[in-house]
């Protein structure tokens, strides 16, 4: 076998190593006690020794968590659409005032582990946590991964924000047909339905999530992908605490590889069994949007998808194919990675599972 680089994942991993290392320049990190944190007259905050700070969504969040503070009412407060300027003035006291409170609140005996990154000439605290946070940051997923020693895997599908780094990576060499495309969906001279697997790696550095690694299917046509929460499609759930050597990666990635061949087969039948099972379809959406983290509006993704792409077919597979492709759709329509994530799960639920 050949060691690979990241030139072997292809372009998509190098541009996104390229990503999360100019973010890892901007980032700051520090503790740091209660008292250090101050506000100015005009209700700004600072911290000794780092300066003026803003707060990412997420950061406000686990600030206000410390200062047992309201977020919500907090935010409220600062937003100034569709106030007055007299209500804007009003509201500012008041949050002044909470805050002050709050800040009286944070221990002076307690060490608080500060994530930030510099934003102009602030900087934006993107998370806050206890001393005993282990870090595992996105740099070093993808620098632990170049030593990566295994089948070839291909970089297919990138997406940083403050708080999650998510990445895919196919097999592309496991590829197989699932048979001729309908018509409706043959695109650009693609007239095979062709899948392969692959794994999906997600990490927080903001305590949105373990880092996690799936096995996925990814359905070349719509560039949709396909998960199962299952015990044996898992590859990584590690939290950040305790003991954890993320070169560990390399091996549960070689692991999954490893056997890759069999789990896809194993989705392959499954997929092509749902071709001929008939199912409700009303039914089907009341189904998805009973499940935990799916909201009404993906649901009308998912079914505007079943509409246009799978021409309201009534296969189980039409269904399947119209979550997968809805959870893309979702993506590209909100940039809820999360809510991607969630719908993918959905469809692997609806692949395996008896509910359909």
């Amino acid at each position: 076998m050949t060691k690979l680089t990241k030139r072997n994942f292809g372009k998509e991993f190098e541009e996104a190593l390229a990503r999360i290392e100019q973010i890892e320049e901007r980032k700051k990190d520090v503790t740091i006690r209660g008292d250090k944190f101050r506000m100015d007259d005009n209700g700004k905050l600072f911290i000794d020794n780092l300066g003026q700070i803003d707060f990412t969504k997420t950061g406000f969040q686990h600030f206000c968590i410390k200062a047992d503070l309201p977020s919500s009412y907090m935010m409220k407060l600062l937003d100034k659409e569709g106030k007055t300027d007299q209500e804007i003035r009003e509201d500012l006291e008041t949050y002044k005032v909470n805050m002050k409170r709050g800040l009286s609140r944070l221990k002076n005996d307690k060490d608080y582990f500060i994530r930030t990154i510099q934003d102009g000439s602030k900087h934006r605290v993107r998370a806050i946590f206890s001393d005993n946070y282990k870090v595992y940051d996105n740099i070093d997923i993808l620098r632990a991964l170049q030593n990566f020693n295994g089948e070839r895997l291909e970089a297919k599908g990138f997406s940083v924000t403050s708080d999650f780094m998510d990445i895919r990576f196919t097999m592309p060499e496991l590829k197989t047909s699932l048979g001729r495309l309908p018509e409706n969906e043959v695109r650009f001279g693609v007239t095979e339905d062709i899948v392969f697997p692959g794994v999906h790696l997600r990490n927080s550095e903001t305590g949105g999530s373990k880092i996690l690694g799936r096995f996925i299917i990814y359905r070349l046509v719509c560039t949709n992908g396909l998960t199962n929460p299952r015990h044996e499609f898992k590859i990584i759930e590690q939290k950040h605490m305790g003991i954890f050597d993320v070169g560990e990666i390399n091996e549960r990635m070689l692991e999954i590889t490893e056997k890759g061949k069999e789990l896809f087969i194993t989705y392959v039948e499954n997929m092509k069994g749902a071709k001929d099972k008939k199912v409700d379809p009303d039914e089907a959406f009341d189904i998805i949007g009973a499940r935990k983290n799916i909201s009404k509006k993906m649901v009308e993704t998912v079914r505007q998808n079943w509409i246009v792409e799978q021409n309201q077919g009534t296969r189980k597979f039409d269904i399947v194919n119209a979550v997968t492709a809805g959870a893309r759709d979702w993506e590209k329509q909100t940039g809820d990675y999360t809510g991607r994530l969630n719908l993918e799960t959905v469809a692997g639920e609806l692949l395996f599972g008896k509910a359909l």
